[in-house]
């Protein structure tokens, strides 16, 4: 029987498998599921004609950033914004989003300080990603072309208010989903 082989730097680990001889490698986004730094908030609205929804939060306040995947889908026509506030909104009437941690072995203590749905947002900011185009209304008469959906990614400032907004823009009353995938780790110093 082989000795499994280690390489180490002394921060990373590297393994050979012993059985089939196989170096082992695992992306960095799949070890935090594992490690239980990775989550997911998720909000799906029915949102009226020519109205908006939204999923707003601020992000932590410490030394972890928050490395986030954002996606959207719409079942019409809408457009996606993504703002970074200058104010704090307005959260009254809205509802509380618990974000949930990825490996469901571990506890759902994301450093997230807040999340909200539908929350009051009294200035739009500083826009991250703006006015992209979703829908059918954009397709072409052939019915191609018009992305029903969007994802991008960002490493977010800390201690820093966010919004991903939809506006409805199809006259109809439509279902949107918004998902937020994250994990959350200190940024590496070289």
């Amino acid at each position: 029987m082989a000795i499994p082989v280690l390489i180490s730097d002394g921060e990373r680990t590297v393994s050979i498998d012993h059985l089939i001889n196989v170096l082992e490698v695992i992306a960095h986004e799949h070890s935090d599921i594992h490690a239980g730094n990775e989550y997911r908030a998720h909000i799906t609205e029915n949102v009226t004609a020519n109205l908006n929804a939204n999923l707003t939060w601020l992000t932590p306040d410490s030394d972890l950033q928050m490395h986030t995947l954002v996606s959207v889908t719409t079942q019409n026509s809408a457009h996606a914004y993504f703002y970074e506030l200058i104010e704090i909104p307005d959260t009254a009437c809205a509802i509380t989003v618990t974000p949930r941690n990825a490996n469901r072995n571990r506890a759902d203590n994301s450093s997230v300080q807040e999340m909200w749905a539908g929350a009051t947002v009294n200035s739009d900011g500083s826009i991250v990603l703006g006015d992209v185009v979703l829908g059918s209304a954009f397709r072409k008469a052939d019915g191609v072309g018009g992305a029903l959906s969007l994802r991008a990614e960002f490493v977010l400032k800390r201690n820093t208010w966010y919004s991903l907004v939809i506006d409805e823009e199809s006259e109809g009353d439509q279902k949107m989903s918004m998902l937020l995938d994250w994990y959350e780790h200190a940024p590496e110093t070289k």
